[in-house]
C-alpha cells in the first residue's frame, strides 16, 4: 500500500529527531554534558584501560620511570648544567652532600660530632684528593671544593674515618670510654713487660676510661676512694680488660691459648681479676698442665716408649714445648684430663 504524502513527511521528520543523528558537539562545554551516574563503570569501557601487566610495560610503568628520572640526582645535575643555572647546581650538590653526611653518621655511630673532628676529617680528604696543605684555605673552603669536584662520597668519608681512627686522631665522646691507639697499647705493653704491672694497669685505665672518670681517678689520693671508683659496674669490662692486657705482657712464661684462658677464667670464678689473682690462676693452670703431661707421657710409655722425661727438672719453656707436642699427639684438649675446663 503506497504511503500517503503525510506519512512520508512524518518519516522524514523522525530522522531529524533521532538522538543518534546530527547531535551537537558539546565536548567543549562539560557543564552541558550528561554526568555519569555513580553506578557507571570506570574507566569508560569504550576507551583502552590502563595497562598494568608488569614492569616496563604500559602507562603505569612509564609514569613510574618518568618520576624516577625526574628525581635522579644525575639528571638533576645535567639539567642544572644545561640550563646554566649555577645556583641550582650548587643547591643540588649541597643537598647530595648532606645526604651523604647523614648516611656516613648512620653507618659510623662511633664518630663523635664536634668541630675538631669535622676539621680533621675534611683536612684529611683535602690533603689526599686536592693536594691541599694543612694551612691552605679554610676548612669550609676545602669542604666546598671536595663537594664541587665530586670527592665528597660515602666511600671516601668512611675510608678517611677508619684510617684516622686507627691513628687516634679523633676526639671521642667525653662521656664514653676511649679507644687506645696502637702507640698507647705498645707503650703500656712495654711498661708492663718491665715488671711494673700495677703502674701499667693504672695507666691503661687513665687512657681508656671516659675523660671525667679518668680525671677523677688522677685526682684521687686515697686507695679507698680509688677502689670505690673502680668498683662502678659500668667500668667492670674495662677493668678486666686492663688487668688481662698488662698481666699477659708482664708474664714472659705465659703463652695465651683458649684452653688456658678458659681454665683461668674458671679459677677466677666471677671474682674481680687482679694481677695477684691471675698469678695464682696461672700457677694452678701450670700444675694442671703438668698433670696432663704426665698422663700423656705415661700413655706413651705403656705403648713401648721408654724415654720418660724428668718433668720436675725441666724449665718452663721446655714444659711448654713438651705440653704442646704431647697435646698434638693425643689430639684432645689436655686440660680436660683433669676436669679443669
Amino acid at each position: 500500500m503506497p504511503l500517503t504524502p503525510q506519512q512520508v513527511a512524518e518519516m522524514e521528520a523522525q530522522k531529524f529527531l533521532d538522538s543518534n543523528f546530527g547531535q551537537l558537539d558539546l565536548s567543549g562545554c562539560p557543564t552541558c554534558l550528561t554526568q555519569p551516574s555513580e553506578e557507571a563503570d570506570l574507566p569508560d569501557p569504550r576507551f583502552a584501560p590502563l595497562d598494568n601487566r608488569g614492569a616496563g610495560l604500559g602507562a603505569a610503568a612509564l609514569k613510574s620511570d618518568i618520576e624516577k628520572m625526574v628525581y635522579d640526582p644525575e639528571v638533576q645535575v645535567q639539567i642544572a648544567r644545561e640550563t646554566g643555572n649555577a645556583g641550582l647546581l650548587a643547591d643540588i650538590q649541597m643537598q647530595q652532600a648532606e645526604e651523604i653526611a647523614r648516611e656516613f653518621r648512620r653507618l659510623n655511630p662511633s664518630y663523635y660530632r664536634s668541630p675538631e673532628n669535622w676539621e680533621t676529617l675534611v683536612r684529611c680528604l683535602a690533603y689526599n684528593f686536592l693536594s691541599w696543605e694543612p694551612d691552605e684555605g679554610t676548612t669550609q673552603e676545602a669542604q666546598d671544593e671536595l663537594i664541587k669536584r665530586g670527592y665528597w662520597t660515602l666511600d671516601n668519608l668512611t675510608a678517611a674515618f677508619q684510617e684516622l681512627s686507627r691513628e687516634g686522631s679523633f676526639e671521642g665522646d667525653p662521656t664514653e670510654p676511649r679507644r687506645l691507639t696502637e702507640h698507647q697499647r705498645r707503650s703500656i705493653a712495654l711498661q708492663a713487660s718491665t715488671g711494673d704491672v700495677e703502674g701499667a694497669i693504672s695507666r691503661y685505665l687513665r687512657e681508656r676510661l671516659p675523660e671525667p672518670a679518668a680525671a677523677q681517678l688522677v685526682e684521687t689520693f686515697g686507695l679507698e676512694d680509688m677502689y670505690d671508683q673502680l668498683a662502678e659496674p659500668e667500668y667492670k669490662s674495662i677493668l678486666e680488660e686492663a688487668v688481662w692486657f698488662c698481666w699477659q705482657y708482664a708474664r714472659t712464661n705465659y703463652a695465651p691459648t683458649q684452653e688456658r684462658r678458659r681454665f683461668m677464667q674458671g679459677y677466677i670464678a666471677g671474682r674481680i681479676p687482679t694481677a695477684k689473682l691471675l698469678d695464682e690462676a696461672w700457677r694452678t693452670c701450670q700444675e694442671a698442665e703438668r698433670d696432663a703431661l704426665r698422663t700423656g707421657v705415661l700413655s706413651q710409655v705403656s705403648n713401648g716408649d721408654d724415654s720418660v722425661p724428668d718433668l720436675d727438672g725441666m724449665s718452663d719453656e721446655e714444659i711448654n714445648f713438651l705440653y704442646r707436642q704431647t697435646a698434638r699427639k693425643l689430639r684432645t684438649p689436655s686440660l680436660e684430663h683433669v676436669g679443669a675446663v
